[in-house]
């Protein structure tokens, strides 16, 4: 699961984490519905899929389906390696 930190800045920054908790509430929410956990979906996500099941390919699917598809509102996080990070 994706862990989110407030991040010092104003408002805009602040908006992004709501946005990003917003976002993250209606991700889980489609799993559950899909009768999955998350952490049972992110189990899923991380096996190979010639190892899944033909009715777990079609919950990861319908999962996938069923996230919003990405907009220019959307907001996007990154994650740099620390190595590049100054």
């Amino acid at each position: 699961m994706v862990l989110l930190k407030k991040v010092k800045g104003g408002s805009g920054a602040e908006g992004a984490v709501k946005t990003l908790n917003s976002n993250l509430k209606v991700i889980i929410n489609i799993i559950n519905k899909n009768g999955l956990t998350v952490d049972e979906f992110n189990k899923l996500r991380l096996a190979n899929v010639n190892e899944l099941s033909s009715e777990q390919v079609k919950i990861m699917k319908a999962i996938r389906d069923a996230i919003p598809k990405i907009n220019n509102d959307t907001v996007l996080q990154k994650t740099i390696p620390q190595g590049y990070a100054r």
